[in-house]
């Protein structure tokens, strides 16, 4: 089976997509209600501020986020190594405690190494 390779389009090319678009949205609105150019200066302004509300919002649960995640890959890990540590200590003891089970053969051994 040939795998489906996802192709993205770039970040830049949808930014000038969505610039453009929002550019004759505004322009179409400002046909359509004929005001003065400084009160659509304005309604763009307090639209400007609310976005820029939401995005630092949008930034801050986005840092909580990768925080959390941080935090839980951290213990993940801690817990991973600690298993291990855990297990190789196990069979070491268990090496340790099977060449010394008290038989003569072993005895012999650990006196003729010491």
């Amino acid at each position: 089976m040939s795998e489906k390779k996802e192709v993205n389009e770039p970040l830049s090319a949808t930014y000038a997509d969505a610039k453009t678009s929002v550019t004759l949205a505004v322009r179409n609105v400002m046909k359509a209600f004929p005001l003065p150019i400084f009160m659509f200066e304005s309604i763009l302004s307090g639209l400007l501020g609310e976005i820029r509300s939401e995005a630092n919002m949008e930034l801050s649960s986005d840092i909580q986020r990768y925080k959390e995640f941080l935090v839980q890959s951290h213990q993940t890990e801690v817990k991973e190594l600690t298993d291990k540590y855990e297990k190789e200590k196990e069979d070491l003891i268990r090496g340790f405690e099977g060449s010394t089970d008290g038989s003569p053969e072993n005895e012999s051994e650990v006196k003729d190494n010491g």
